[in-house]
């Protein structure tokens, strides 16, 4: 066994790995404080160092060609710069060749009535300890889901380059299935309510984005950007279009933006 402890926080680990008998290996991490980890461990500057109460724990079992894992996070009170953004949990269980992930970020800030993002589905990959030829098994079939639900971008207001005062909803439901050779997305993006000021020359904009993938053909549904009422002699532009993707690359596409 092993215990090692930093001030409020606790990293235990208990059990035994071995390479010809079965695992049984449980590890915690209890209490860590984020900030911690990115300035004494990443050597990041404190003044941007990302913050948050780390818990997590893993059992692992099987043998060494073929492991079973168990993992559980939770990382509570997410800061950055002062600005709290709630937590982001969830678990990944793998057996068989077979990753699974159930994450989700919440808070009442980014959306007050549920999560505001989750991200499910399961990833083929090998995570033997033994040597293996390939570790991401690329004709496996996958799915990933990722759902945006009222996503307010509002506490990331002062935090993106460039710009300050941001303010909009992201609402998405995208579904990646196929091989990872042959990923097939499919779904939505939208952006709804949103403006911001730009720092180049500190006037505000509004803006209205719509994007659907089917069949490896992307839309652009709707894209709106104009300067706010109050801007004297402002203008808008506008745009819609398509492209075609094929194994991760633009093939082709036909936009048009006025």
């Amino acid at each position: 066994d092993f215990i090692l402890i930093r001030n409020s926080a606790e990293l235990s680990i208990k059990g035994t790995l071995s390479r010809n008998n079965d695992q049984d290996l449980f590890i915690s991490l209890i209490n860590m404080k984020g900030n911690d980890l990115a300035v004494n461990f990443m050597q990041l500057n404190p003044e941007n160092s990302p913050d948050a109460i780390i818990n997590m724990n893993a059992e692992i079992k099987g043998n060494f060609s073929a492991p079973l894992f168990n993992y559980n996070l939770a990382l509570d009170s997410v800061k950055y710069k002062g600005q709290y953004f709630g937590s982001f949990t969830g678990q990944s269980n793998y057996a068989d060749k077979n990753l699974s992930l159930n994450y989700q970020f919440t808070g009442s800030q980014l959306n007050p009535n549920g999560a505001a993002l989750k991200i499910e589905g399961n990833i083929p990959i090998d995570l033997a300890f033994a040597s293996v030829d390939k570790r991401l098994l690329n004709e496996k079939q996958m799915n990933i889901k990722i759902t945006a639900d009222n996503f307010d971008l509002t506490p990331f207001s002062d935090i993106l380059p460039n710009v300050r005062k941001v303010k909009g909803v992201i609402s998405a439901d995208l579904n990646l299935t196929g091989t990872l050779a042959d990923l097939k997305p499919e779904g939505y993006v939208s952006l709804s309510n949103a403006s911001f000021i730009a720092d180049a020359n500190n006037l505000m904009y509004n803006e209205e984005l719509k994007i659907t993938i089917k069949d490896q053909n992307l839309n652009l549904e709707n894209l709106v950007l104009k300067n706010s009422p109050e801007t004297k002699d402002g203008g808008t532009i506008t745009g819609h279009g398509s492209a075609v993707i094929q194994n991760y690359n633009m093939v082709s596409n036909d936009f048009s933006i006025n």
